[in-house]
């Protein structure tokens, strides 16, 4: 009797993992391109389909790490948590979402709340998944790619300078709530560092619906401020593309953060696995950050008419996963045809 075996699609007219070859050629069958792979057990093709797998090279990662150091890191246990804080690092506005590491499943979601930063939200996030797990009976390791998020969670406590204000109460009553928990329960889990040069992007990232954010939330009063501003535009190894914006007095310092080729913090996804050649076209501007976001968001749409979405990112449509970027333009009602995005 012949074995079953579990397949991927990546690329097809549905993404996902899939019981039999028959609703795998269904998905790929007639589709430009299509993207997929069998594998022996549902977990692998699970694993597989978050992103990462050293081993086959799945998902697009390949580490650059000498063999003993990824010998020495090993893989991450897949039957953990992983959580994840995002946002906009100008504005101060951040969320965060914890998941199945195995399956990507969403177990929690939160957000979006005014200026805080990635430390903070992230061990908001991990006190979270700590509590969820022991309301659950769950001695699940827990995953997170901050530092200092983690030392917080062995102080028992945020140790942010950040002051409290009217705009952030919302935020701090969140920590307030992790700091008491914290002082009044003992955890058996494990909170671990993600190590992403050894095994790829964190299967809790996700990419902030900015859009979403400046609909839902009240920002602070510099989100507002009239500013001389810069729509830039950066050639990538490649053939690939990058549209952002930054305050015309903050332009240098951004463009070495992009350039800077052993930092990684602050750079965009899509940069850091298209290393910047360089600044290709610069347009200013006097607004706020959402008329930045308007005109950055039609210079990256521009840019994947003419060369294609699998080589632009920028604005709303910055996620590096070709899947997700079709269905982030999909949902905004864009319209795609080989690759190419058509005029409406």
């Amino acid at each position: 009797m012949r074995k079953q075996k579990f397949y991927v699609v990546w690329k097809g007219h549905r993404t996902g993992v899939f019981d039999s070859w028959e609703e795998c050629l269904l998905q790929t069958i007639n589709f430009s391109n299509p993207k997929y792979k069998s594998f022996k057990t549902r977990r692998e093709a699970e694993y597989a389909y978050t992103g990462v797998d050293k081993g086959e090279n799945v998902g697009g990662f390949e580490s650059k790490l000498p063999e003993e150091y990824l010998k020495l890191i090993g893989n991450p246990v897949l039957e953990s948590i992983s959580i994840y804080g995002t946002g906009d690092r100008e504005t101060g506005i951040v969320e965060y979402q914890g998941v199945n590491t195995s399956t990507g499943e969403i177990i929690f979601k939160n957000g979006p709340f005014s200026e805080g930063n990635f430390n903070i939200i992230e061990f908001i996030a991990l006190v979270h998944a700590l509590a969820y797990c022991k309301q659950n009976q769950l001695d699940y390791p827990i995953y997170c790619n901050r530092k200092k998020a983690l030392k917080w969670i062995d102080q028992k406590r945020c140790m942010t300078s950040q002051s409290r204000n009217e705009t952030n109460q919302k935020l701090f009553e969140l920590i307030d709530r992790a700091n008491n928990w914290l002082r009044q329960n003992n955890f058996i889990n494990k909170v671990i560092k993600w190590e992403e040069k050894a095994w790829g992007q964190s299967h809790a990232y996700f990419q902030p619906d900015l859009k979403l954010i400046t609909s839902e939330i009240e920002h602070p009063k510099s989100y507002l401020n009239v500013i001389i501003r810069i729509i830039y535009v950066l050639a990538l190894e490649d053939g690939c593309f990058y549209i952002g914006q930054t305050q015309k007095s903050s332009f240098e310092r951004r463009m070495k953060e992009h350039f800077d080729l052993e930092r990684k913090s602050r750079k965009s996804v899509w940069v850091q696995e298209h290393k910047a050649v360089k600044v290709l076209e610069t347009s200013e501007f006097k607004g706020t950050v959402p008329e930045g976001e308007i005109l950055e968001n039609e210079k990256t749409l521009q840019y994947m008419r003419i060369h294609g979405i699998d080589k632009v990112r920028g604005g709303y449509y910055c996620v590096a996963n070709y899947n997700e970027i079709l269905k982030c333009l999909q949902a905004h009602g864009h319209n795609i045809i080989n690759n190419k995005l058509i005029y409406q």
